[in-house]
């Protein structure tokens, strides 16, 4: 290598091969293969073995091992110490929570409420002071005026009037000082209320103008000039307001008048009224809900109602369809059975001689024998048309099974001939078959053909059911 590195690298890997191996990883420099003498690019062995193992090796700063898998990476960093790379990832982590205690430490704003409350508290405070301060004074001067008195003597008109000033500046000081205490009790108050402003705003208001009561009924009367409705609630039932009504004429004798109402009959319960307040705005709300829904039901209703009419008319059609087919299916059945029962009595079974099957029963000119020695001719120009036309034994036989046999005999014989399986063989004679010599020469012919020529389905069983299935289209 010509640039040497110091002790420790730290390199990031290029070809991370292993999904357990860190993006970056620190190791002795000796670890080092090849390095590109243009860059920092480098060849490393590393071992695939735990991080554990991993870790220890480069703490005891062991040599390289030839046996390891070779990675390749970039050179970023390099040191002599393996413990300096990790105080510039220690210090980020501390940055970090020096700016969480920074945050966490500074004072959250304080609400409007409260510190408006504090200003006016903080202003009472120093006014307090200051009138304590001139109280101090005023009696440091009326010791010295005392004092003054004793040596001199006054007469009682100046004494008097000495004693009234004094009098006056008193109750002028226990007036400042019942000012400055309500004032300080008010600023409480607000501070107070200023934290449920929130909560009295959520509250319903109490409307402006009068009430006046019917029984248990209350209504709301603007038009009323001699009651009004006074807001100091009555301590004993907080639910309740009193209504103020002008002062009673006292007589001169000192009794009352008898004809004024009292204030016990002027108590007027809001309960009630607030009640029937809140009953009619849940009243709306139910009502404007129940509305709504109504409208989105008959809305549903009349989508569900047309899906219901077109399946009915779905069922409707396919049960039709159904019953048609029933029908067809039971015609044909009929069918069969006529078929069945009146085509066997049509033949002439006393020909036992079976060459009526076929059709060519003698050579004649454009026939060629299928088979030598066999007796059984077809068309020349039929065979070599299915030759070249037909891939599959089995169409190979039925092509040819329509030039060997009769139509006759395809409509009306089965492959060997004997009675039906249903219906009643009393009645009934039994199907006569094809010729024996020429379904067997067509089945071992076709079979023999087809395995020349590499056909599909070139055996006996499958050339066999082919026909038969072909006999029976034809009866159908």
């Amino acid at each position: 290598m010509e640039q040497q590195y110091k002790a420790f690298v730290v390199i990031k890997v290029l070809n991370q091969s292993n999904p357990d191996l860190d993006k970056y990883v620190c190791l002795p420099s000796t670890w080092i293969k090849v390095k590109d003498s243009h860059n920092d690019n480098v060849v490393f062995g590393y071992p695939s073995e735990p991080r554990v193992v991993t870790m220890t090796r480069v703490n005891e700063y062991q040599p390289l091992d030839k046996t390891w898998p070779s990675l390749y990476g970039e050179v970023i960093h390099d040191t002599e110490n393996k413990k300096s790379n990790t105080t510039l990832e220690q210090e980020k982590p501390s940055s970090k929570k020096m700016k969480r205690k920074k945050l966490e430490s500074d004072d959250v704003p304080p609400n409007i409420f409260q510190a408006k409350s504090k200003i006016i508290g903080n202003e009472i405070d120093e006014k307090f002071e200051l009138q304590i301060s001139k109280i101090f004074e005023m009696i440091r001067s009326r010791k010295v005026t005392l004092e003054s008195n004793d040596d001199r003597s006054e007469s009682p008109i100046s004494s008097s009037l000495s004693e009234n000033s004094e009098t006056e500046e008193c109750g002028s000081l226990s007036n400042d000082m019942e000012n400055i205490v309500t004032a300080k009790k008010l600023a409480d108050i607000e501070a107070t209320d200023n934290r449920t402003t929130s909560r009295k705003l959520s509250r319903p208001r109490k409307p402006e103008g009068y009430y006046f009561g019917i029984g248990n009924c209350h209504y709301f009367d603007d038009s009323s000039d001699s009651d009004y409705v006074s807001h100091e609630p009555n301590y004993k039932n907080k639910s309740s307001l009193k209504v103020g009504r002008p002062k009673r004429k006292v007589s001169e004798s000192g009794r009352s008048n008898k004809s004024e109402p009292t204030d016990i009959d002027d108590v007027v319960d809001i309960s009630n009224t607030t009640q029937s307040l809140m009953t009619d705005e849940v009243y709306n709300q139910c009502n404007n809900f129940c509305t709504e829904f109504n409208e989105s039901y008959q809305k549903t209703m009349s989508i569900l109602d047309n899906a219901a009419n077109y399946f009915q008319q779905v069922i409707k059609e396919h049960e039709r369809s159904a019953k048609v087919s029933k029908q067809k299916s039971r015609d044909c059945k009929k069918r069969r059975k006529n078929i069945s029962e009146t085509e066997p009595q049509l033949l002439d079974t006393s020909r036992c001689n079976t060459k009526w099957t076929l059709k060519h029963p003698e050579p004649g000119p454009g026939l060629v024998e299928l088979v030598p020695h066999t007796g059984v001719y077809v068309n020349e120009e039929v065979l070599i048309e299915s030759r070249e036309t037909f891939q599959d034994a089995t169409k190979f036989a039925r092509a040819l099974l329509e030039d060997i046999f009769t139509q006759e005999a395809l409509h009306v014989c089965s492959f060997t001939g004997s009675f039906p399986k249903r219906g009643k063989k009393c009645n009934l004679q039994g199907r006569p078959g094809l010729d024996v010599n020429a379904r067997e020469t067509l089945i071992s012919y076709a079979k023999e053909y087809g395995t020349e020529k590499n056909m599909r389905y070139a055996d006996v069983v499958s050339i066999t059911n082919s026909i038969k299935n072909k006999l029976q289209k034809y009866r159908q």
